[in-house]
């Protein structure tokens, strides 16, 4: 379970406006789908959180947490190279919190909790960074 959070977004709709930050909301949207494989589940937990979901069967906890890392940092390059102007202007950057299990048995609320403390992590890493757990 994987929290996204865009940094410093609230500066975009101050600075250009709501048209625009829903357009970059619907633009990361689009950037997280091609950025990861058909067995991830994507939404948007509102305002600029977004959350991915997938189950890998017959993984090492070990070896999926640093799959998941590589994965969120090409998604974090990337993100920065998409939106290169937002990040000049505004300092708009994405931070990560990732929660990994081996519990099948574990409820959303559990994977929430994890996930989002793993999140704060990176906020308080400074931002535009990740953390697996």
């Amino acid at each position: 379970f994987i929290m996204l959070d865009m940094d410093n977004f609230k500066k975009i709709n101050d600075t250009l406006g709501h048209k625009k930050g829903d357009e970059l909301l619907i633009d990361f949207a689009k950037l997280l789908r091609k950025m990861t494989n058909s067995k991830f589940i994507i939404g948007r937990l509102g305002g600029d959180e977004f959350a991915l979901f997938t189950v890998a069967e017959n993984q090492d906890k070990d070896e999926f947490k640093n799959i998941i890392s590589h994965q969120l940092e090409a998604l974090k390059n990337e993100f920065m190279a998409e939106f290169k102007e937002y990040n000049e202007t505004c300092s708009l950057s994405v931070s990560a919190g990732a929660f990994v299990s081996l519990n099948k048995d574990i409820n959303y609320n559990e994977l929430y909790t994890k996930a989002d403390s793993a999140l704060y992590q990176s906020k308080q890493m400074g931002k535009n960074t990740y953390t697996v757990v």
